[in-house]
This record gives C-alpha cells, sequence and structure tokens, in this order.
C-alpha cells in the first residue's frame, strides 16, 4: 500500500471512530426523548458558525444537490442513527449499520458504473457477520421500529457517499460540509421541534455532550469523510465505517464495565480483517478514454488533479521531467535559492492521480483528425486532448537578440544566466574593465523589475565582500523598455512607485526606448546610444510554444492564430472544429469581454480548472461552459521591503506590505510541502545574513568564449 493511499485511510478513519462514541454520548450525556433535536443541535449550530465565518453559499444547481446531500447525510442519517441509538441497544444498531458498505457497493455500480469485485462483496458480508459476533449478545432486545431506523440510516449514508463521489463538490471541502450540516439542520430543527417539543431542561453535562458532538464528532468527523470520500473510491471508504461498532465496544469494554467473550474477539478479528481488504478496493475506471495533457506547467498539472476521479487514462507529456516554478526563476539566476527548489518532481502528482502516468518526450507533432500525438519517443492516441506548452521567449525581430542575450523562461537559462553573471564578475576581477561590471535588462514587466532589484542587491552585498579589489559602485545596471510606464497592465500609480525606487537604488530606467540591435560588443537603442555590456538579460516578451500539425496549412490555416502567435479558442476554451481539444495556459488566445488575457500563472491554473470541468462535462453528456476569469489580483517585489500588489482589481498596496503580499503568494502557489521549507530558509537566510549561498559556476556558457574578444566602449 503506498504511503499516500494509508495516510489517506488513517485520515479518513477518523470519522468512523469519533462516530463510533455517538451511542455513549447520546445515552450518557445527552437529553433523553429527543432524538430528532439532539440530531438538529449536533449539526446546525456548527454549520452555521462555519457559513458565517465563509461567507460562501452555493450556487445554481448547487442549491438543490444541496437539500438532497444535507439531507441524506446529515437530516435523514443524524435523525435515523438517534432513533436507533435510543431504542436499540448500542450491538444492535451498530450490526445494523454494519450493512453500509454492501449498499455503497451497490449505489456505486448503479450510479458511478463500479462493478463490485468478488473480494469487496466478500469483505462486505464478513463486515456484517463480524460486527454481528462483535457486538450482539444473547439477550439482545429486537426494536422493530429501531431496526428499520438503522437499516435506513445506514441506506440515507451510502446513497449520499456515492453522490458525493457523483457530483464533485466545486468547493473546499470546510465549505461543503458547512453547506451540508447547515441544510441538514435546518431540515431537522422544524420537524422536532413539532414532533419532540423543546427540551425542558439543559445540564451543563449536556453542554458538553453537544459540544463534543457538534465540533469532532460532526464538524471534524464529516469533514475527514468528505475527504476520504475523494481520495479514495466510496466503496472503500464505507469499510471503514465498520470502526464505529469496533469503537462503540470497545468504550463498553474500557469504561462501562462490559466483558469481552470470545466470539467477541473472533468478531472484533473479522471487522478488522474485512477493513484491512476493503479499504484497499480501489475504483474502477468508469470509462477506457484517454486524456492527454501536453506540458506539465500550470495549467496542464491543474487540469490532470481535477481529472483525477474520472475514471479515464490521463497521461501527461513533458520534455522534463519536473515542473518549473516560472515566477521564481530570477531567483535561481542572482543565486538565492538553489534550481531544485522550484523543480517539482511530476511524478510526485502522477503517484497521487488514479490511472496516470507520466510521458518523458518531446511532442513533434499533432494529429487533430485521426487524434494522435506524435512525440520523439513514441505516439499517442486520445480521446481527449489538452495542449498546455506554455511560452518561449519572443525576441520581436531585434537582430541578434537571439545569439546574443540571457533569455529567462527555463531552469536552463536560469542556470546559464547565474553562470553568466558569476562569470563576469570573475573577468571583472582580473581585467578591471567596465563592460562586466554592466548588465542591461530589457523589458520593464515583473519578470524585469524584478531581476533587476535582485541583481542590485546581489551586487550591494555578497559580492561586494566577495570581491574586495573591485569598485562595484562602478556597476551598471540599465532597464530597457520600450513603453511610458513600468509594468504595463497594472495601474499607472504602481509603475510610477517602482520607478522611483529603482531610481533610488541606482538603476537607470529607460522608458519608451528600443533595444534595436544586440552584438558581442552590447546593446545598441533606438535614442542611437550603444551600451557596452557582457551581460544582455532578455524579459521583453514570449511566444506560444506548440507542437506543429500534420496539416500542410499548420495552425494559421487550419484553427487561426493571434498575437504572440496564440492559438484562437473558443470560450470555453475548445478548438473550434475539434471539441475534443482544449487548450490553456500561454498558448491560447483567451478574450474576455473586450480584453484579452495577458498570460499568467492565476489565468493558467483557472484555464487548468475549467477544461477538466468541461471534460468531466463531455463525459457526463452536457456541454461545456464558457470560461469566466477572475482577477484575484497581481504583485511585483522591486527590493527589500519594496513591492507592488494590486488585489482584485481594486487595491493597490505598496512598500512593505506589498513586499510581504509578493512573498506570501508565492510561498503559497509553490508546490510541494519540501520546496516551501526549503524556499522559506533560503528567504530567512538572505534577510538576516545579507548572504546568497549559491555562487558557484559549474560549467561555462558557451557564449562567454565570443564576449571574452569582442567587447567595445559605450557610445
Amino acid at each position: 500500500m503506498k504511503a499516500t493511499r494509508l495516510f489517506n485511510i488513517l485520515l479518513t478513519a477518523l470519522a468512523p471512530i469519533s462516530w463510533g462514541t455517538t451511542y455513549v454520548v447520546a445515552t450518557e450525556f445527552l437529553p433523553l426523548g429527543h432524538p430528532l433535536l439532539v440530531a438538529a443541535m449536533r449539526s446546525l449550530p456548527i454549520g452555521l458558525l462555519l457559513i458565517i465565518g465563509l461567507r460562501k453559499l452555493p450556487q445554481g444547481i448547487w442549491w438543490w444537490r444541496m437539500l438532497v446531500l444535507g439531507g441524506l447525510n446529515i437530516g435523514v442519517f443524524q435523525a435515523l442513527l438517534f432513533i436507533a441509538a435510543y431504542r436499540l441497544p448500542g450491538g444492535v444498531a451498530a450490526t445494523a449499520g454494519a450493512i453500509q458498505p454492501l449498499l455503497v457497493g451497490l449505489f456505486a455500480w448503479m450510479i458511478l458504473s463500479e462493478q463490485p469485485s468478488r473480494r469487496s462483496i466478500l469483505a462486505a458480508v464478513a463486515g456484517f457477520i463480524g460486527v454481528g459476533l462483535l457486538v450482539l449478545g444473547p439477550s439482545a432486545r429486537l426494536d422493530s421500529i429501531g431496526i428499520i431506523a438503522a437499516l435506513a440510516s445506514a441506506g440515507a449514508m451510502g446513497l449520499g457517499t456515492v453522490l458525493v463521489k457523483r457530483w464533485k463538490p466545486p468547493v473546499s471541502l470546510i465549505v461543503f460540509t458547512a453547506w451540508q450540516l447547515t441544510v441538514g439542520g435546518l431540515m431537522l430543527l422544524p420537524v422536532a421541534l413539532v414532533t419532540e417539543g423543546p427540551f425542558e431542561q439543559i445540564t451543563r453535562a449536556n453542554l458538553w455532550g453537544f459540544a463534543y458532538l457538534g465540533l469532532v464528532g460532526t464538524g471534524l468527523a464529516y469533514a475527514l469523510w468528505f475527504r476520504g470520500i475523494a481520495k479514495l473510491n466510496p466503496t472503500a471508504a464505507s469499510y471503514l465505517g465498520l470502526l464505529s461498532p469496533l469503537v462503540a465496544s470497545l468504550i463498553g469494554y474500557f469504561f462501562l464495565q462490559e466483558t469481552f467473550t470470545a466470539i467477541q474477539l473472533i468478531g472484533a478479528g473479522v471487522v478488522l480483517g474485512s477493513i484491512l481488504i476493503g479499504s484497499q478496493t480501489h475504483s474502477t475506471p468508469k470509462n477506457h478514454q484517454r486524456i492527454v495533457i501536453i506540458g506539465a506547467g500550470f495549467a496542464g498539472i491543474r487540469a490532470a488533479q481535477k481529472l483525477s476521479q474520472t475514471g479515464a487514462e490521463i497521461v501527461i507529456i513533458d520534455r522534463n521531467n519536473y515542473h518549473t516554478f516560472i515566477p521564481l526563476l530570477y531567483q535561481v539566476a542572482t543565486g538565492f535559492i538553489a534550481p531544485s527548489v522550484i523543480a517539482y518532481p511530476i511524478r510526485n502528482w502522477i503517484r497521487r492521480i488514479p490511472h496516470s502516468r507520466f510521458w518523458l518526450g518531446a511532442v513533434k507533432q499533432l494529429d487533430l483528425d485521426r487524434q494522435q500525438v506524435i512525440t520523439d519517443t513514441g505516439d499517442l492516441e486520445y480521446d481527449y486532448l489538452i495542449l498546455a506548452t506554455g511560452s518561449q521567449t519572443r525576441f520581436l525581430g531585434v537582430p541578434g537578440a537571439p545569439e546574443h542575450t540571457f533569455a529567462l523562461r527555463t531552469l536552463e537559462d536560469a542556470i546559464a544566466l547565474r553562470h553568466q553573471i558569476l562569470w563576469s564578475l570573475e573577468q571583472a576581477d582580473q581585467t578591471n574593465e567596465s563592460q562586466y561590471l554592466t548588465f542591461v535588462i530589457v523589458g520593464g514587466g515583473p519578470t524585469g523589475i524584478e531581476l533587476a532589484g535582485a541583481l542590485k542587491e546581489l551586487l550591494a552585498g555578497p559580492f561586494r565582500r566577495d570581491y574586495p579589489n573591485l569598485d562595484l559602485s562602478k556597476a551598471r545596471i540599465l532597464l530597457i523598455q520600450s513603453g511610458e510606464t513600468l509594468l504595463p497592465g497594472l495601474p499607472r500609480s504602481l509603475g510610477r512607485y517602482t520607478l522611483r525606487q529603482l531610481q533610488r537604488r541606482g538603476i537607470e530606467v529607460r522608458l519608451s526606448t528600443k533595444v534595436t540591435a544586440v552584438s558581442p560588443q552590447g546593446t545598441a537603442l533606438s535614442d542611437n546610444r550603444h551600451i557596452a555590456a557582457a551581460t544582455v538579460i532578455w524579459t521583453a516578451g514570449v511566444l506560444a510554444d506548440k507542437p506543429s500539425l500534420s496539416h500542410p496549412e499548420d495552425w494559421d490555416g487550419v484553427i487561426g492564430t493571434a498575437r504572440q502567435q496564440k492559438v484562437v479558442v473558443e470560450p470555453t476554451l475548445q478548438l473550434a472544429h475539434y471539441p475534443t481539444v482544449y487548450m490553456a495556459g500561454d498558448v491560447a488566445h483567451v478574450e474576455q469581454g473586450d480584453e484579452v488575457l495577458i498570460g499568467v500563472a492565476p489565468e493558467a491554473l483557472q484555464q487548468g480548472g475549467a477544461v477538466a470541468k468541461n471534460i468531466q462535462r463531455q463525459m457526463q453528456g452536457c456541454d461545456p461552459q464558457p470560461f469566466s476569469y477572475f482577477d484575484k489580483g497581481r504583485a511585483a517585489i522591486i527590493a527589500r521591503h519594496a513591492g507592488v500588489a494590486y488585489l482584485l482589481s481594486k487595491i493597490k498596496v505598496t512598500g512593505p506590505l506589498g513586499w510581504l503580499t509578493w512573498l506570501v503568494i508565492h510561498l503559497y502557489y509553490l508546490p510541494g510541502i519540501g520546496n516551501r521549507f526549503a524556499l522559506l530558509s533560503s528567504w530567512l537566510r538572505d534577510y538576516i545574513l545579507r548572504d546568497r549561498n549559491h555562487r558557484q559556476i559549474f560549467r561555462a556558457n558557451p557564449r562567454t568564449k565570443i564576449l571574452q574578444s569582442h567587447l567595445g566602449e559605450d557610445s
């Protein structure tokens, strides 16, 4: 059993373990004679508190779905559970409820097309028998109403469990739990008040009982249970429910002076065996369709994660076996962090996505008519295709730019740039020539701004200590921006603030200036100036990175491309004439109203999720829905204690708060807990010691050999 699955099983098991305490709590701590009102008070208060705190309500069809799920999982289940608890001995009620795995298997077969295996059926029957041996005694009192209530509660919860898996809630786990608790509690409360009336009195013991059941036995338990349904399949999760009577029996033994017979010990062993076998049951794929995702960037990985419960085979193709967190490439280039911090292994995700596999290779061509992907390591056919190949550097036709500048789009680019910066300092230390201390950055967007600020801190801190014989006050950083303002796309006031902060730190900024040519000697500008520089860094634009088509007219003739050679897509992110082909991220030209999305990581994440949802809708026979982007905001860091953020398209943040906002956002979105700890550790080291640990040259860049003999002077 994989460690991840074992963790999910153990975490899910906490829910039925807490439910196993319901019998003793109901009889020892709660008011008698009010099963429906007790059930309502167990669910409604915690549900309302969560709703008030989270401030998120269902939308569209989720209103009636919440009525169904809240009724089955909370309203009906809780009411019948307490009726059974009051009318039956705990053992009889638990035995009747142990039929739930069989019912879940039946419902999953009918609704999810998950045909139960012979092993799972035998495990369910064994579990039912084991619970009977464990909790039934010769004097067990059978009450017909109690028996019916126990069986019906198992059926309601079983059906609700399967429907949760079928409908896949569109919100976070805690929000989904809050909705169901509130709806179920509101259903129970009026019925309880009419049929049972209010409590005659509430004792301190009653309050403690309600608090425990509300917080632990309901709020936490249901959140863990719904999480388990999402991570495991419903049938496997339902076997864990057998822990409830086992826990109830153990509580009776340890706290209520009940005894265990040999038969009961055998029953406990059978129950545990049933749980171990049944909880390892994996879903049979609902279908045999294959979804191929090209590109393991933000959009591709998000789509794969959201498609994990479809039952289809998911194949992720990428030329690298890691995902690159592109927003932090500049920190690799300037020695802040090690490359491994922003390189997350794709297979770490793959092992958590059922029916998925990774294909290492470069895509050479797409045959959209035959639904085939041709790679350098083999060919793949698909039923659905997601193209999320990202972008490459766009040199805007500037002569010499591809050959003589350093891009910053890949991890290899960042490492090469770091080597170039370090090599330039070594050359300057030997020759004392100013060209080696001149760094030209082309592009005034977030990458250019952040790189300029980080490079300035590197020169003013670690390099000043490393090179005591160099006069680093003569080092120059020039930021060249063709537009009239920095950070285009953000409010001009944030661009002006950024300009002031850069200039205050000695960074030369030239607005409304274009680079007209790049050579080994440096750069030529549109104002007829020439800058002699050993290092020219290009961050001025991107171009859609897409494979060719087998069709002789390629993308322009078959589909149509727009600015930056992005592929024009439908509002649903589908390709015109190819409804099973989707595009997301930098490769897609997406219009929203009168605006065109610019292609940033938050857009790619949302598009990946939207594509996954639309494919699921197609599998269910529904029409795909148009994509709508919600702009949560953007941020850029300038230097220590200086940053800008534009949140929710209306809130402007600058200074230390903008800097902190940027730090939190990037730490949150970086994948991998270990990577986050490593990133935070590097940041703290730099903040406290003003030192950077990654200043080694492991290989010379080929371009540096050309520069050694061709450097010129400023003109």
